[in-house]
C-alpha cells in the first residue's frame, strides 16, 4: 500500500541520530529528576505527588509540546532543508496523501516517546504499600485517630462540622462521651470510620465550594468535582476531599501506577492536537518551528492559567481536564498556585473529548488544503 510505504520512509527519515538523541533525552529527563529527588530525600519522598507534578509540568507541559512542534514542523522543513521538496511534490501522488503519511510518522514518534516517558516516570516514583489505592477508609489509613476524633468532637471548620453532623447517633453519642485526655476506644474509632465510609461512598452533597473554600484542593480533585461523578468516581472524589481537609491525618490513596494508564491514553490525543497545529504552521510559514515553540512555551504555558475564559483557547486546558494531577503541597503558594486560585473552575472532560479531536481534524484538513495549493521551494532557492 502506497501510504504504508510513505509512512515507513517518513519514519526512517525522522529517526535520524540527532532527532532521536533529543527525543531520548527528553524522554528520560523527568524520570531522571524524579530519581534524583528520591535518592536525595528517601524518607520524605512522596511518589504519587512527585509523579503528578512531573507528569503535569514536564511530560504534558514540556516534553509533549516541544516534541510535537519539532517533529511535526519537520514534516515539511526537513524536505526543504534537504532540497527534496521539489522532487517529492513532482511525484504522481496526491499531496494530501504524502502529508498525512509523513504526519502519521511524526505523530507515532511523539506518542511513543511521551508514553514511554510516562511509563519510566511511573516506575521510578512507584512506592509499593505507601498508599492505599482504595477509596474506603481503614484503621491503617488513619495516621492519628485521636487527632481526627478531636477535630470531629469540637469542629472548628466547615468540613469537620459537616462530617460531625453526618455521624450516626451512636457514633455522635460516643464522641460526646469521650474524654480527649484518654485514648479512644477501638469501637468508637471503627464506628466513626464506618460513618466516614458512608460519606465517601454515597454522599453527593459532601463537596460544596463554600465548604471547601479554605481548603487547598488538588487539581485532580477540582476536576473530578466539576464532573459531578457517581459510583466509584464519587467515592474517589470524596476520599480525595477528606485527604485535602486532613492532609496530616490520612494516608493518601493516590498511586502513580494507577494514574499512568490514563495518561498513556491521553498523551496520543494531545500529540495529535499539538501535532496538527504544528503541521498547519509548517504549511503556512517558512519559520514554523520558531512560531510553534513560542506558542508551546509562551501561549500554552500561561493562557491556561489566566482568569476568565482565556483558558478556553489553550489546548493544555483540555488536556488537564482529561489528565488532572495532584501536585505537592507548598507552604507558600507561588505564581502558578496564585493563577490557579484566581481561575479555579475546570473544563468538563466530555467537552475536552469534543474539542481536542475537533481541533485535530480541522487543523489537519486546513494543512492538507494549504499543502495542496501552495508552491514550495528549497530554502536556498527561496
Amino acid at each position: 500500500m502506497l501510504e504504508w510505504l510513505l509512512y515507513r520512509i517518513a519514519l526512517r527519515d525522522l529517526l535520524r541520530i540527532r532527532r532521536v538523541s533529543v527525543a531520548i533525552l527528553l524522554m528520560a529527563a523527568p524520570a531522571a529528576i524524579a530519581l534524583t529527588i528520591r535518592l536525595s530525600s528517601a524518607s520524605e519522598f512522596d511518589g504519587a505527588a512527585i509523579y503528578g507534578a512531573f507528569a503535569s509540568l514536564l511530560v504534558f507541559g514540556f516534553v509533549l509540546p516541544i516534541l510535537s512542534v519539532v517533529f511535526c514542523t519537520g514534516v515539511i522543513s526537513q524536505e526543504m532543508e534537504q532540497r527534496t521538496i521539489v522532487y517529492l511534490l513532482t511525484r504522481p501522488i496526491a499531496r494530501s496523501r504524502i502529508l498525512l503519511a509523513k504526519f502519521a510518522a511524526a505523530w507515532t514518534l511523539v506518542s511513543a516517546t511521551t508514553v514511554v516517558a510516562i511509563g519510566i516516570l511511573a516506575t521510578v516514583t512507584y512506592e509499593p504499600g505507601s498508599s492505599s489505592g482504595q477509596a474506603r477508609l481503614y484503621p491503617e489509613a488513619i495516621k492519628n485517630p485521636k487527632a481526627l476524633l478531636e477535630q470531629l468532637q469540637y469542629p472548628i471548620d466547615p468540613v469537620s462540622e459537616y462530617l460531625r453532623n453526618s455521624l450516626s447517633l451512636r457514633s455522635g453519642e460516643g464522641l460526646d462521651a469521650w474524654d480527649p485526655a484518654t485514648q479512644p476506644r477501638r469501637g468508637l474509632v471503627q464506628g466513626v470510620i464506618n460513618d466516614l465510609n458512608r460519606v465517601i461512598e454515597r454522599d453527593r452533597r459532601f463537596y460544596n465550594a463554600d465548604r471547601f473554600a479554605s481548603t487547598r484542593l488538588p487539581e485532580d480533585a477540582r476536576q473530578l468535582a466539576s464532573e459531578r461523578p457517581r459510583g466509584d468516581g464519587l467515592a474517589t472524589l470524596n476520599r480525595w476531599l477528606l485527604e485535602a481537609a486532613y492532609p496530616d491525618l490520612l494516608i493518601r490513596s493516590r498511586r502513580s501506577m494507577s494514574q499512568a494508564p490514563r495518561d498513556m491514553l491521553v498523551l496520543p490525543i494531545g500529540a495529535l492536537a499539538y501535532g496538527a497545529i504544528s503541521l498547519l504552521l509548517a504549511t503556512l510559514l517558512n519559520r514554523a518551528l520558531i512560531v510553534g515553540l513560542f506558542l508551546a512555551f509562551g501561549w500554552e504555558s500561561w493562557v491556561s492559567l489566566l482568569p476568565g475564559n482565556f483558558k478556553l483557547i489553550s489546548l493544555m486546558t483540555y488536556l488537564r481536564a482529561l489528565a488532572p494531577h495532584a501536585r505537592p503541597e507548598t507552604s507558600t503558594p507561588g505564581s502558578m498556585a496564585l493563577f490557579t486560585a484566581l481561575n479555579p473552575e475546570s473544563v468538563a472532560s466530555h467537552i475536552a473529548w469534543i474539542v481536542l479531536p475537533s481541533v485535530s481534524v480541522i487543523a489537519c484538513l486546513l494543512a492538507m488544503a494549504v499543502f495542496t495549493l501552495r508552491e514550495y521551494a528549497p530554502k536556498e532557492d527561496a
